[in-house]
């Protein structure tokens, strides 16, 4: 089973992400998601706990709200730390699935 992280994000970012979150779900895919817990006080002052990175390196995927506060450790850390510049994402090719 596959891991996805979930940072539903700042300001309305939530109200999209967590709608789409719960729609994703209903697919019923062989995949668990996850919503951390976060150190708002950490992140507010620019500080991304070791914990949460761990969390992010071992996960298969991140689902990314959008970021203009508190939540901007965490994008920095998945474009600059993680090497996804300008929206790049890794992508991998599983056998047997259909592409577009």
């Amino acid at each position: 089973m596959k891991r996805v992280l979930v940072f539903p994000g700042d300001d309305a970012s939530p109200e999209a992400m967590l709608p789409s979150l719960e729609l994703i779900q209903t697919l019923e895919l062989p995949v668990e998601f996850e919503i951390p817990e976060l150190d708002i006080k950490q992140l507010s002052q620019k500080i991304l706990p070791g914990e949460l990175k761990a969390k992010i390196d071992e996960c298969d995927a991140v689902l990314f709200g959008a970021a203009s506060g508190n939540a901007m450790p965490i994008l920095l850390y998945l474009r600059i730390e993680s090497e996804n510049y300008a929206k790049i994402r890794r992508v991998k090719y599983i056998t047997g699935r259909q592409s577009a």
